[in-house]
């Protein structure tokens, strides 16, 4: 089997052959074609060859072969090679390659990626600026499709496909305060649906298990002293709710929350409790105004998106909590909750 270019540039190396030999070895094999012009060796002929302080070499081989259709050398690659060979690079060269930028448009584009150039030839500071002018004409003008594309949705009630498109404008415009509020907007009309299908039912996960009548015993008495004292333990609402929550009593750990103050000091912990006294309605109804009012902290999107899903799932919206879940997955792998829980989801 026939060593790739690479592996016989490591076998030189290893050997001990300083870069410029190797660079020159590798000049005569491209130039005798011992080796295919394919794309992977084009860029590690070129890569080495700039690598070892040899930019002529890349500059003679292109003169040599700019009329072979086959020859397929990057733009930034030719403009590295100039810039490292000047001022020793001929007019000839230079409108050699300005006539090869020419022929393909393509070739333009590529070159204006880079800056090296720009001292050579100020078109291609023009061409830069031309290009970031197109993409975001084509930004403005995919933002305006999408939006009328999920307006057009949203109005003939078709919400999975207004998801998707609501989805992919938040993917693509981070940020942008109008698709914010239309997101914003949805999933309060979208949370409002689910309170019209689900306001007179209850959720088929509302049965409480049967408790141990000695643990029940412990928990109302515990639960009359918390409420004969609770207003001795001021500023402590938080730890006892956890202490409810850890012996099961998640109905007295709700009833904790007594005044908007130790709501809104503690409102991750009390939709957590909402969660667990199924609720699932009123965190539906809270998570816009929290997720307006925190939008400032990095992670209150996806937890807000987290805890919707489990709510959704509660009232049994098995595939809208999986896709709300999902975009939780896709914004943040490692958003480990979430990972799991879809998981077991997607069992069930």
């Amino acid at each position: 089997m026939a060593l790739s270019l690479d592996d016989e540039i490591h076998i030189h190396l290893n050997q001990g052959h300083p870069p410029s030999f190797i660079a020159e070895w590798i000049y005569e094999k491209m130039i005798s074609s011992d080796y295919e012009w394919s794309d992977a060796n084009m860029n590690t002929f070129c890569l080495f060859i700039l690598k070892a302080g040899r930019c002529d070499l890349i500059l003679y081989f292109f003169q040599k072969f700019y009329k072979d259709e086959a020859l397929k050398i990057e733009p930034a690659f030719l403009i590295w090679a100039i810039v490292k060979s000047f001022p020793l690079v001929s007019k000839e060269l230079q409108k050699i390659i300005y006539a090869y930028f020419n022929e393909d448009e393509k070739r333009w584009v590529e070159a204006a990626l880079t800056k090296f150039g720009d001292p050579y030839w100020p078109e291609l500071r023009e061409r830069r600026k031309r290009l970031r002018d197109l993409n975001t004409q084509k930004l403005n003008k995919l933002r305006k499709d999408l939006i009328q594309k999920f307006e057009l949705f949203s109005s003939q009630n078709l919400n999975e496909p207004a998801k998707n498109t609501i989805r992919k404008l938040e993917k693509i415009f981070p940020g942008d305060l109008e698709i914010f509020k239309i997101t914003m907007k949805f999933k309060e009309r979208d949370a409002e649906s689910v309170f019209d299908k689900y306001r007179h039912k209850k959720s088929r996960l509302d049965l409480k298990p049967k408790v141990d009548p000695d643990v029940m015993l412990a928990q109302q008495g515990l639960g009359r002293f918390l409420k004969r004292e609770l207003n001795k333990m001021k500023g402590f609402e938080a730890d006892l709710v956890i202490l409810c929550l850890t012996l099961e009593m998640n109905e007295l750990a709700l009833e904790l929350f007594h005044s908007p103050e130790v709501i809104n000091e503690n409102v991750w912990l009390y939709l957590e409790v909402l969660l667990l006294n199924r609720r699932n309605l009123e965190i539906l109804s809270l998570l816009p105004s929290i997720e307006k009012n925190f939008s400032h902290l990095p992670d209150t999107f996806l937890a807000c998106t987290f805890m919707r899903s489990q709510a959704l799932w509660n009232l049994g919206e098995r595939n809208t909590a999986i896709e709300v879940l999902q975009a939780v997955v896709e914004v943040k792998p490692n958003y480990r909750s979430s990972d799991v829980l879809l998981a077991e989801w997607s069992r069930s």
